[in-house]
């Protein structure tokens, strides 16, 4: 398979409203020199495995702002107040049918490197390419997961749900389950304590131990 056949397409997620941080958007938040959602689509770009569609929704002129000047497209979702899986099947609309799959991407996970997604891709294609991929680390569901091209429309017509928690219990002929000893697959910033831990700590994921 040529790098470009065996293309990921990914769509990363950047319409929720943070609500759990509480007066300020997460993603705008500063990130080193830059901002979390700008570190993010960054760390997904410098992966090489595709094109990118961020999905906004909750102050999407500000998203759309930071990432200004990023080899990358938007994809706005007019239904973001509804949940998340409502963001994946907007950005499934956006996915180049050449594509062989689809990468869902959560904009506040700042510990992945790009080795990381790359990672999650050759296991996708060592399992044949067929099957939604689960990163996971020990017993706990992580992100991002790729669906192959097969199952995009199922998302996009809203009869699979990709978001939902028991996906691998609803779906187990669908999915396989990629084990990583690499906690950055489920470390994520939601509440100002982890903001706070990851200015602290940097790279590296303080709760839990890579």
């Amino acid at each position: 398979m040529t790098q470009r056949s065996a293309k990921i397409d990914i769509i990363l997620l950047a319409a929720g409203n943070s609500s759990r941080m509480g007066s300020e958007n997460k993603l705008l938040m500063r990130h080193g020199r830059s901002t979390l959602i700008r570190h993010t689509a960054q760390q997904i770009i410098n992966a090489k495995i595709g094109d990118l569609a961020v999905v906004t929704g909750f102050e999407a002129d500000q998203v759309q702002r930071e990432l200004q000047g990023l080899n990358l497209k938007f994809c706005h979702n007019f239904d973001h107040d509804t949940g998340q899986m409502s963001s994946v099947k907007a950005g499934s609309q956006v996915i180049d049918p050449m594509a062989k799959g689809m990468m869902v991407a959560l904009s506040d996970m700042p510990y992945l490197k790009p080795m990381d997604y790359r990672n999650i891709v050759r296991h996708f294609f060592a399992n044949g390419g067929q099957k939604i991929t689960v990163p996971f680390y020990g017993e706990e569901r992580g992100n991002p997961i790729v669906i192959p091209a097969a199952l995009i429309s199922e998302i996009a017509c809203g009869s699979l749900n990709a978001g939902c928690r028991k996906l691998v219990q609803d779906h187990p002929n669908k999915i396989v389950q990629v084990k990583f000893e690499n906690s950055a697959y489920v470390s994520d910033i939601d509440t100002p304590a982890d903001y706070v831990n990851c200015m602290k700590y940097g790279a590296t994921p303080s709760a839990i131990c890579c």
